[in-house]
């Protein structure tokens, strides 16, 4: 249907600048975009659980001007949108298609988003439109202090998520302080921000993974790890790596994080 009756939007004066530069890249297809925006939200009952990433739609043509290659993506080239979906069943009721550089919200109420960087934007942007104390998961790409600050202030929403250790806000000089690379799987430190009520922890799996959090402590919980198999092959004997199933130590912010940070988003992969 979609295909058969597709109308594309006619450029007009009010898609241009004074410098005749189009305003908005999206302008022959921004009624759908408005249409599906609205019907998605419109027809979902929002649940406590939400995780915010990127999707892609593949386009390698040379017509498009938000065209973006990110060559460590399934998908390296093509349009980026930024998602809000279901942690349980993975439904997309949030979108918004990435404009470039100045990129502006066209429902956003943060009155001072010029000082707030685009991931935290876009997902204080989704918290705007959840019920109170709803929950968040995301990646390490939209993860701060600040934001996870933000939300429960502006909207009453809770954020857990990865995050660079280099990001402000929490002292991983000190979280940071152990042998990570000779420290047991399992191993990790925690810290609490009493006056923000904000918890992280810096957690050795395979790698070394921080999180954050104001809903989920770092009282210690216990989740299965494959290690690599259920049988033992010259592969994993080669590389050293131990088969079967083994249960690890780590903080309670893990295993919800584990849950419902959704590993695909509508319309492409993460």
């Amino acid at each position: 249907m979609i295909t058969k009756y597709m109308y594309l939007n006619h450029a007009n004066a009010t898609h241009f600048d004074t410098n005749g530069r189009l305003i908005d890249p999206y302008h022959k297809v921004r009624p759908l975009i408005d249409l599906c925006k609205r019907v998605w939200l419109e027809n979902w009952n929002i649940g406590e659980h939400n995780c915010v990433d990127e999707g892609k739609i593949a386009y390698s043509g040379t017509m498009c001007s938000v065209r973006m290659f990110d060559p460590d993506k399934p998908i390296p080239h093509g349009i980026r949108l930024y998602c809000a979906n279901d942690s349980l069943t993975g439904y997309c009721w949030g979108l918004e298609p990435y404009e470039g550089s100045g990129h502006r919200i066209k429902d956003e109420t943060d009155w001072d988003f010029e000082n707030l960087n685009w991931p935290e934007r876009i997902v204080l942007y989704f918290m705007s439109l959840t019920p109170v104390y709803s929950s968040f998961f995301t990646d390490r790409f939209y993860t701060t202090v600040r934001g996870i600050e933000l939300g429960f202030e502006r909207h009453g929403c809770f954020w857990t998520g990865t995050m660079m250790s280099n990001k402000k806000g929490m002292p991983w000089k000190y979280l940071c302080d152990w042998d990570q690379l000779g420290s047991q799987r399992g191993y990790y430190t925690w810290a609490w921000e009493k006056n923000k009520n904000i918890w992280a922890i810096n957690w050795k799996d395979r790698n070394v993974v921080p999180l954050v959090s104001n809903k989920y402590g770092a009282d210690p919980e216990f989740i299965e790890r494959g290690g690599g198999g259920k049988y033992k092959t010259s592969k994993l004997k080669a590389t050293n790596v131990p088969y079967g199933r083994y249960r690890y130590k780590t903080g309670k912010m893990v295993v919800p994080y584990n849950r419902y940070m959704v590993a695909k988003v509508f319309l492409g992969h993460h």
